[in-house]
């Protein structure tokens, strides 16, 4: 407040000291109009000082005003920060005071209530604590039991499809060997009667002559190479010349005494072979024929080893006996090759190629029984 009061007074000293100078220099001028213009080149500076000191002294006004309202803020929160501790205190004392005037009394029975709970809480969690334990110790002491009935019941699945599938025996006794030592090492006495059942399916299984499948494709094999080797019915008319020419070449130096009969039965002994036939023939074939029939019989034998494979029985059974009879119609089998060659036929046509075997479905029954019980 005492700045804002100095502040005009030497804004006026300032005025009349440059006033009082600026007289004294400025010297009488023949015309009024140059006299001014100095004078107001003289004024511009204190003019511009005034205006300056006018602007700051208005700010300094605002900025006091805006400090002055926010001190009266402030001192209002004050007072009401104050009001509110004072009424806690008041609060505070008077809540004291109650609780001295009224002590709390302890109800017994409510807290022995809850001491009963707690232990019997912690009896609880002791109980499931132990059986957690125990099980923990079981399971690294020995195998779960549920765990090798899913491993037996597993075992006997892949067994009953190779029986069913496949139809090997052999694979299916080594599962159903797996599958007992499972429930052998489970150590439980509830797996009694499965292992009784298990067994008897061994003992089946191990009775049952198990068939060659590959070695009996083989031996069709080979009988394609052998035929491919016998002489048809055809080859009967050049074997006719090629003797006749022998023949008549020794002829001219055989023994005169040699009756004619006999020269004649000796020729037609060495050409022609005595077999009988179910069915008149109607020619002999012709040499280009030949080939065409033992690519058929070739084609035939194929025909029965894809039915083997395919365990197709009559299939089977049909191609080799329709192999058989081409041979017996068509070619040269007297000699002991030809002879064995039917024979192999007719043994191979005889065979069952899809032999019965037990089945392990009771088995699988009294696993799948006994899994679900245990899941209950």
């Amino acid at each position: 407040m005492a700045d804002q009061q100095e502040t005009p007074k030497i804004l006026d000293e300032i005025a009349k000291k440059t006033t009082t100078g600026s007289k004294a220099k400025v010297r009488p001028s023949k015309s009024g109009g140059n006299g001014i213009t100095v004078l107001l080149l003289l004024l511009a500076p204190v003019l511009g000082a005034v205006a300056f000191l006018a602007y700051q002294q208005n700010q300094s006004s605002q900025g006091f005003a805006r400090l002055k309202t926010e001190n009266l803020q402030l001192q209002t929160e004050l007072a009401q920060q104050q009001s509110m501790v004072e009424s806690l205190q008041t609060q505070i004392t008077a809540e004291l005071a109650n609780l001295a005037a009224n002590p709390v009394t302890q109800d017994e029975s409510r807290v022995a209530r809850l001491e009963s709970t707690v232990a019997s809480q912690v009896q609880q969690f002791e109980t499931a604590l132990n059986e957690v334990r125990s099980s923990v110790t079981v399971s690294q002491q020995g195998p779960s039991f549920e765990w090798k009935l899913f491993e037996a019941d597993y075992l006997l699945g892949i067994a009953n499809q190779k029986l069913k599938l496949e139809s090997d025996t052999v694979a299916a006794i080594a599962m159903l060997e797996a599958a007992d030592a499972a429930l052998v090492a489970s150590g439980s006495s509830r797996v009694f009667a499965l292992r009784q059942s298990i067994s008897n399916d061994l003992t089946q299984l191990r009775a049952v002559i198990p068939f060659d499948r590959e070695g009996n494709y083989f031996r069709i094999g080979s009988l394609v190479q052998e035929v491919e080797k016998l002489d048809l019915v055809g080859s009967l008319q050049e074997g006719f010349k090629n003797r006749q020419s022998v023949l008549n070449s020794g002829s001219s130096l055989a023994a005169p005494n040699v009756g004619v009969f006999q020269s004649s039965l000796d020729f037609l002994s060495s050409v022609f072979v005595w077999r009988r036939w179910d069915e008149t023939p109607t020619a002999l074939l012709a040499p280009e024929q030949g080939e065409f029939i033992k690519q058929n019989l070739r084609l035939m034998l194929e025909q029965s080893q894809l039915a083997l494979l395919m365990k197709d029985q009559t299939l089977y059974t049909e191609s080799l006996l329709k192999s058989r009879d081409w041979l017996n119609r068509y070619a040269l089998i007297e000699s002991a090759s030809g002879q064995l060659i039917v024979k192999t036929l007719t043994e191979l046509s005889a065979l069952n190629i899809n032999p019965p075997l037990p089945s392990i479905d009771d088995t699988l029954d009294l696993v799948r029984q006994l899994n679900s019980s245990e899941r209950r």
